[in-house]
């Protein structure tokens, strides 16, 4: 009788410690209005997995908060007078970091003077102008779908209409386009190709720069884009880096086969709400050659860096400053160990980055304009070098590439929502481009190397956008639109007309595309 009654103590004791155990985290987050981008004051927001449901309000400046909720995944509800409810499946809360949330409400067309609540279902975009062929996925998605390895791109080759290349490297085909088609933008700018051991105009490579760790939810276009994006016929990844933590320090270190991942953030100042948010990445396989611990011909090498700076003024608008990089290489050779003879030697290093410069300064309530400055750099050196025949020591170049590129990126956008029904936005870029470019080979029939391209100079690029969204009943939303591209190198241009449409024409919330102009070129 004494032993079971000890054995029901032990059982008591364990559940009670483990319920003194239960991990709890806390979600934050901002709520705005979709098209002015002016945040939403009064808005409810409901955990609704929760029981009992849990609920707040966000405040005078649109911030929410929920602090003590369990780990774990939830289930978010938005909602507002005079907005379209939001509903936000499987948000992932981990122990070890707040979870922030930026939400974009989209304003109600009322055709009556009651109030009809709808759901958004999965696969709404950030950028309000887009209609069809586009989805916003989010860092978690990243996670979860098998073989991605945090990638965006890896993870958009699950989608419709987008295969993967075979090779093993990252690059897509979207609807039969080559992958050089698609375009690559972060935090609003062009961005080069963001992959290590990336060949030169390629848009893709075996491993991301970018890090899963400093993403915001993102863009996925597979075609019909809003008249914003040019310069792409393939399929646009639109990247937002978040912003870091503005109550809290927090620290963050990861090991995993991808490498040593180490990241921070944190207020730099609460009373304004900036922070700050950095992390770094160095491949583990670096790590274990270093050490001795891996010993074969070409271990490949990488390290890569991102940052974002979120500066609120009173006066002047909110800054962000921002930072992605990587740099990587891989030395090789093929070496008999029976001969103790090494019959080739090669070296190949890549590197590219992204800097820049945000400012969005709303005008009034309707109205902002957002200004981007930036700086992007890309490049690839490599050379091939092989044993000459009947020597044991001596060798000639075979192959021999020193590429670089680099941009000044520009960009002014400025946007007014007229009504729930009607915003118009329009924008111009401008990129100043420049290049040098070394590349040589061995000709076998004259038994020399000989260079076969050099070139240095500069470029520049202009183009122009004006895109009007249109909501004519509640159910009907049509985008139109103008991109404008001058190459000034050749002089030559492209018009391209846009028009998308989309229409819920039942409750399971079917979207159809009517009608998409294709680009027309004058050369």
């Amino acid at each position: 009788m004494k032993k079971l009654l000890y054995f029901f103590l032990l059982l008591v004791s364990v559940g009670a410690m483990a319920q003194e155990t239960i991990l709890t985290q806390t979600i934050r987050g901002e709520i705005r209005d979709a098209d002015s981008k002016m945040t939403i004051p009064g808005a409810m927001i409901v955990i609704t997995s929760m029981d009992p449901m849990v609920k707040t309000i966000s405040d005078f400046d649109g911030h929410f908060k929920f602090e003590n909720v369990p780990v774990g995944r939830h289930n978010i509800r938005f909602t507002s007078i005079g907005y379209e409810t939001k509903e936000i499946p499987n948000v992932l809360l981990n122990a070890g970091k707040e979870t922030f949330m930026t939400i974009d409400l989209q304003e109600e067309y009322l055709e009556r003077d009651e109030v009809v609540i709808s759901v958004n279902e999965k696969g709404d975009t950030k950028n309000e102008n887009a209609t069809v062929s586009a989805r916003e996925f989010s860092v978690e998605e990243t996670k979860r779908y098998p073989g991605t390895f945090n990638d965006p791109a890896r993870m958009a080759s699950a989608f419709a209409g987008v295969a993967s290349d075979p090779s093993g490297n990252n690059d897509i085909v979207v609807r039969g386009n080559s992958p050089k088609g698609v375009l690559w933008r972060i935090e609003g700018i062009e961005s080069p190709n963001p992959n290590h051991f990336a060949n030169d105009g390629a848009t893709g490579g075996p491993i991301s720069i970018l890090n899963s760790n400093i993403l915001a939810n993102s863009d996925f276009f597979t075609s019909a884009f809003p008249a914003e994006y040019g310069n792409a016929y393939s399929g646009v990844f639109d990247i937002s880096l978040r912003k870091g933590n503005q109550e809290k320090q927090q620290y963050a270190l990861q090991v995993s086969t991808m490498g040593l991942d180490a990241s921070a953030e944190g207020p730099i100042n609460k009373e304004s709400r900036s922070s700050y948010i950095a992390n770094y990445r160095y491949s583990t396989l670096s790590l274990l050659d270093n050490v001795g611990l891996v010993n074969f011909d070409g271990v490949p090498k990488y390290q890569d860096a991102a940052f974002k700076l979120h500066i609120p003024t009173d006066k002047m608008g909110t800054f962000t400053l921002f930072g992605v990089g990587g740099i990587s290489g891989i030395a090789s050779s093929y070496t008999n160990e029976a001969e103790d003879t090494t019959y080739s030697k090669g070296d190949y290093r890549t590197g590219m980055g992204i800097a820049g410069i945000n400012n969005t300064y709303f005008i009034n309530n309707k109205t902002f304009i957002k200004t981007t400055l930036a700086v992007t750099a890309t490049g690839s050196t490599g050379e091939d070098n092989y044993l000459e025949e009947g020597s044991k020591d001596k060798y000639y170049l075979e192959y021999r590439e020193n590429i670089r590129n680099y941009a000044l990126r520009s960009k002014v956008v400025l946007n007014h929502k007229f009504s729930a029904k009607s915003t118009l936005s329009g924008g111009v870029f401008y990129d100043q481009l420049y290049y040098d470019l070394d590349l040589g080979v061995f000709k076998d029939d004259a038994k020399e190397f000989q260079t076969v391209l050099k070139n240095d100079g500069n470029t520049g690029l202009s183009r122009g956008f004006v895109n009007w969204k249109y909501k004519p009943a509640k159910n009907l939303v049509a985008t139109t639109g103008l991109h404008y591209t001058y190459f000034h190198l050749n002089e030559s241009q492209a018009l391209e007309p846009r028009l998308g449409v989309k229409w819920n024409f039942h409750a399971k919330n079917i979207e159809r595309a009517i009608y998409r102009c294709t680009s027309f070129q004058t050369l």
